[in-house]
């Protein structure tokens, strides 16, 4: 059972993220969030040290709830749907959470203009990958799948190429729903993607 403090303090970040998607990170203050959430900046010095703790536990809180709707993907026996789904899941994200591409450029710009090293808070989650692996390999057996000259290179590709597609077409949507103009990009990106692996 969670301590009250925990509570609070997760009630803080949840919080905390609604108003980075309001107003970005750079134009959001610890004093903005601690009157919004009614406690003072002491508890949020206490909570979090500093503006970039806050922030860096804002990260970690998206990347496990995005973490999420892959994990549904780490079932096999794995056939070309597996695929399908996992590139798709990219699509859904934004169709119905398009903001979170744009609050995830802005933890980027926030990181590097601050020269904060993300890698020693959020640690590499390799389990969407070994997923990715694990079911390639089966469907490469299954003959379903092409032979892919450097599987991780294809991976890191096709994925941080939909993720920064994602980011860019965020910005001309923020403020109001996934425009279908954005999302027919993303579609053609993985469509690419999907047809560049099925055999």
């Amino acid at each position: 059972m969670m301590k009250k403090k925990d509570i609070r303090k997760n009630q803080i970040i949840d919080l905390a993220i609604e108003m980075f998607i309001a107003n970005s990170i750079q134009n959001t203050t610890l004093k903005d969030i601690a009157r919004a959430a009614g406690v003072g900046e002491a508890t949020m010095y206490r909570y979090f040290g500093e503006k970039s703790g806050l922030v860096i536990s804002a990260g970690i809180k998206l990347q496990a709830d995005i973490r999420q709707l892959f994990i549904k993907q780490d079932e096999g026996p794995y056939d070309f749907t597996f695929f399908e789904d996992f590139f798709n899941t990219f699509y859904d994200v934004y169709k119905t959470n398009h903001y979170y591409f744009k609050v995830l450029k802005d933890f980027d710009v926030y990181f590097f203009s601050n020269n904060i090293d993300i890698s020693k808070y959020i640690p590499a989650n390799n389990s969407a990958r070994d997923t990715f692996r694990r079911a390639y390999f089966d469907a490469l057996i299954g003959g379903l799948v092409r032979e892919v000259m450097d599987l991780d290179t294809f991976y890191t590709a096709s994925v941080y190429s939909i993720i920064e597609l994602c980011k860019k077409l965020a910005d001309s949507d923020f403020k109001k729903k996934a425009s279908r103009r954005s999302l027919q990009i993303i579609r053609k990106q993985i469509d690419m993607v999907i047809y560049y692996l099925k055999k």
